[in-house]
């Protein structure tokens, strides 16, 4: 295998299981230990390590390892402040060249997952529509804190598990946010998207303390 695709084969591993809750927050990995789970050499790993740090996912810790960074309430605050400023207004700013074909595309992957109960089928849904609203923006700083907060809500979910109830009442905040797209009512989605972030934050608040 090439070297570039080991570096991204080791990036996408680690980075899963920091995301699924395989490495937890606060325990400390060795770049040993990490070859041995993994199957790929020291080199790739390291690097894959430095990115994951500049993501902010992971501390290293010198002559000691690697820790998963906990997610505090601080964090928390910060990153759903800059989402509440900034879905809405790519909405409002950019809700007409949200592409409709992809986003009936999108609300019809999460009706399915969510018809099937199918909670990860919904959440990859979830993400790719807020995916798909900030990319309309065709900004390269948003695009950077939409990997981050995705990456961020993905780690809350594994830490916490599944709820049902949650499941359903997202499903149905998603449902108005996708209705005032395609109906072209820009500010209505906007307002809808800041009463789903404001709920999802509470939520989150709940599972992390």
């Amino acid at each position: 295998m090439a070297s570039g695709n080991r570096k991204e084969q080791a990036y996408c591993e680690i980075k899963g299981r920091i995301l699924s809750g395989h490495y937890r927050p606060g325990e400390i990995f060795s770049e040993s230990a990490m070859v041995a789970d993994l199957g790929i050499s020291r080199t790739p790993i390291r690097e894959a390590l430095v990115r994951l740090e500049q993501e902010g996912l992971i501390r290293v810790i010198p002559k000691c390892g690697v820790a998963v960074r906990t997610l505090t309430l601080t964090d928390l605050k910060a990153l759903f402040e800059m989402r509440r400023v900034l879905e809405p207004y790519v909405i409002r700013r950019y809700g007409p060249d949200v592409p409709r074909a992809q986003l009936l595309d999108i609300w019809q992957e999460m009706t399915r997952a969510y018809t099937a109960s199918d909670a990860q089928g919904q959440y990859d849904a979830d993400a790719r529509l807020h995916s798909l609203i900030y990319s309309t923006a065709q900004n390269p700083y948003i695009a950077k804190f939409v990997e981050q907060a995705v990456s961020e809500n993905a780690r809350i979910r594994a830490l916490s598990g599944v709820l049902p109830a949650r499941l359903t009442a997202s499903y149905m905040e998603h449902k108005a946010i996708v209705d005032h797209l395609l109906a072209e009512n820009w500010e209505a989605a906007a307002r809808s998207m800041e009463q789903h972030l404001d709920i999802a934050y509470q939520q989150a608040v709940r599972k992390i303390l």
